[in-house]
């Protein structure tokens, strides 16, 4: 019995724009999806960013969030999958972590909410945080709330 191979890729939302130009990111949308298409891909993991949704506290950047409807819909049309990942939170957020941690937590379930409430139709798979369990985060000084110890290169500390 013969199967096809379906591939899956990482494609940050930023490698299709890094500056978040917006026409940048509708310009590249049908030839990356085509692209993935052409490898065989059957599930793109994406960063659903919030320092892109939410750039200013309570802000939410309507021009993003269409985007990201445009772009989700068009992987669903061309029958590729998504795996979700919310994170990359804004500079505003990191710091209302280390000054209100309860101000930050609700802050994240806003966040949350919104992409639930935006996306829950087009996402086969969430991730709530980036890898949180990962030494590699801590040696590149990721922002990471879910930790307990951290690693250096010395070791563990």
């Amino acid at each position: 019995m013969s199967q096809t191979l379906k591939w899956s890729v990482n494609l940050n939302p930023a490698r299709l724009s890094p500056f978040r130009q917006i026409d940048e990111l509708y310009d590249r949308t049908t030839p990356t999806i085509e692209q993935l298409q052409d490898l065989g891909v059957g599930f793109v993991r994406l960063d659903l960013r919030w320092e892109w949704l939410e750039p200013e506290p309570g802000i939410v950047d309507e021009q993003m969030v269409a985007w990201y409807h445009h772009y989700l819909t068009a992987l669903e049309r061309a029958g590729i999958a998504v795996y979700a990942i919310l994170y990359n939170p804004p500079a505003w957020a990191q710091e209302l972590a280390v000054r209100d941690l309860a101000g930050f937590h609700e802050a994240w379930r806003r966040y949350c909410r919104l992409c639930a409430r935006e996306w829950s139709d087009r996402v086969t798979v969430w991730q709530v945080w980036n890898e949180p369990n990962n030494y590699v985060s801590h040696l590149k000084d990721d922002f990471n709330l879910f930790h307990t110890r951290s690693f250096a290169l010395g070791g563990w500390r």
